[in-house]
């Protein structure tokens, strides 16, 4: 089976395709963003129907693509461990799937437009929460922590600076399409 070539984990996958988009986005000057960001009207009006599966691949921020990176390293595998990476990715894809498909039919006459991992990697750290309820979680060389804990504190670092990013930047849009998309994959993963 020499030449046969495997993703060892959906996770890594996904993390090196995101971080792919996310340069080549900055390379083309924000033109994947137009093209594949989740804007409800051009999915119902246009029909652009992939833009339901793309949206999470272009990061809407530094911020978001560091939340993205921290879960997909940290809790992602251990998930795709314990469920199998078959059904880990079919997750991800319906989630995906599903949040798009929300937000469409939630906001098809606001002007909004979705992107990044808020929603799959709030969704990905809530499960990971559920599974290892009670549990400690040992990162790098840092004292184990509850789980728990780990995950809210990860969750307040990352609100606080989409906070700090929204006021500085003087544009509270960023704060409003993340926040829908973390309470997304929050409710979706209850």
């Amino acid at each position: 089976m020499a030449g046969r070539h495997y993703i060892k984990s959906v996770s890594f996958g996904l993390i090196f395709i995101s971080t792919v988009i996310y340069f080549a986005d900055i390379i083309s000057g924000g033109k994947l963003t137009l093209a594949l960001a989740l804007q409800p009207s051009l999915v119902l009006g246009r029909m652009e129907i992939w833009r339901l599966l793309t949206f999470p691949f272009v990061q809407s921020s530094p911020v978001s693509l560091m939340l993205f990176l921290t879960t997909f390293f940290i809790f992602a595998p251990k998930i795709e461990e314990i469920l199998s990476k078959p059904f880990f990715a079919a997750m991800l894809f319906l989630i995906t799937v599903v949040q798009g498909t929300a937000l469409t039919l939630v906001f098809w006459k606001n002007t909004y437009t979705f992107s990044g991992m808020e929603g799959v990697s709030f969704f990905v750290a809530t499960i990971f929460a559920y599974i290892t309820k009670g549990k400690k979680t040992y990162i790098w060389l840092f004292k184990a922590l509850r789980t728990s804990v780990f995950i809210l504190m990860i969750f307040l670092l990352w609100g606080t600076s989409v906070l700090i990013h929204s006021l500085v930047l003087q544009n509270s849009t960023y704060l409003i399409t993340g926040s829908l998309l973390a309470l997304s994959g929050i409710f979706s993963a209850h």
